[in-house]
């Protein structure tokens, strides 16, 4: 397979360039081109495949497709490649010797290619979905499409409504499925926050004044601890435990208020799985 690979690169590189070039015609993609071929010739595969991109955003060129796609190949990066290939195929002409080249490499790939769907558990009015930072049309949403193995992130976000973002690793043969649930309205999180730096506040409240309360016990204690003291030594040690203890406890309480405050909103909302979706509290606190 891989010597059929390579062949087809080289012959490619007549085919895909072959054509005379206007004066005015830059000579960059061809540049790119040929320095991408020689880095694939040589196995640099990881860097002939962006000389290729390069090549193509110039100048369009099915040899440049099919080289590229080539390279998707060596990368693992069944999902990129095998768009290539049938996008070239899309604008060959009946009789061009390079389809039969890309017809095979389809018919391999195919069943090597993961798929993911991405698709709304309700209507939203204005949403925008992104997929690894590219916008998702509406007329692909619930709809398979092919994507290269590994993890990708997909958004949504509306005017108004809480952004959902979720990961997704996709393996080669697999069919993942992302279901973006009812985005919930941004008061909701304002109202948990403020819910939450109430209650820091009460907590820091509550500290300061164990604290305080311990602290005049400790000292209460040394104050009636003494020779002439009328209070037995029990007596005392009981009130400096007291004291500690709730300047322990104080202590404790301040420092969990204030995380409270600082800390963002707690958000509650479902986790989509594959199999179903369960409910997820996410924050810190």
């Amino acid at each position: 397979m891989r010597s059929n690979i390579v062949i087809g690169i080289a012959l490619w590189a007549l085919a895909g360039h072959g054509h005379a070039q206007p004066s005015n015609v830059s000579a960059l993609p061809e540049q790119l081109f040929e320095e991408g071929r020689h880095l694939a010739e040589a196995n640099r595969w990881s860097d002939a495949c962006p000389k290729f991109e390069q090549s193509l955003r110039y100048k369009d060129g099915l040899g440049t497709r099919l080289n590229l796609a080539t390279c998707y190949e060596h990368l693992d990066r069944f999902a990129s490649a095998y768009d290539l290939y049938r996008r070239a195929i899309d604008v060959m002409k009946p009789d061009d010797a390079r389809r039969q080249f890309a017809e095979e490499r389809i018919a391999i790939l195919e069943p090597r290619v993961g798929s993911l769907t991405i698709a709304l558990s309700v209507d939203m009015l204005g949403i925008i979905v992104m997929f690894d930072g590219n916008m998702v049309q509406p007329r692909e949403l619930g709809i398979s499409q092919y994507v290269d193995a590994g993890e990708h992130r997909v958004t949504a976000s509306a005017p108004g409504l809480l952004r959902f973002t979720t990961t997704v690793m996709v393996v080669a043969q697999s069919a993942e499925i992302v279901s973006i649930p009812k985005l919930l309205p941004v008061e909701v999180a304002t109202q948990g926050n403020v819910t939450t730096a109430a209650s820091g506040q009460s907590l820091r409240s509550g500290g300061v004044a164990l604290i305080v309360a311990g602290s005049i016990a400790v000292g209460l204690g040394a104050a009636l601890d003494g020779p002439a003291s009328a209070y037995s030594p029990p007596d005392i040690f009981v009130l400096w435990g007291a004291g500690a203890a709730a300047i322990t406890g104080g202590v404790v309480l301040y420092l969990v208020g204030r995380h409270r405050i600082n800390a963002p909103a707690l958000t509650l909302g479902p986790a989509p799985l594959r199999d179903g979706a369960v409910a997820m509290v996410s924050g810190r606190w």
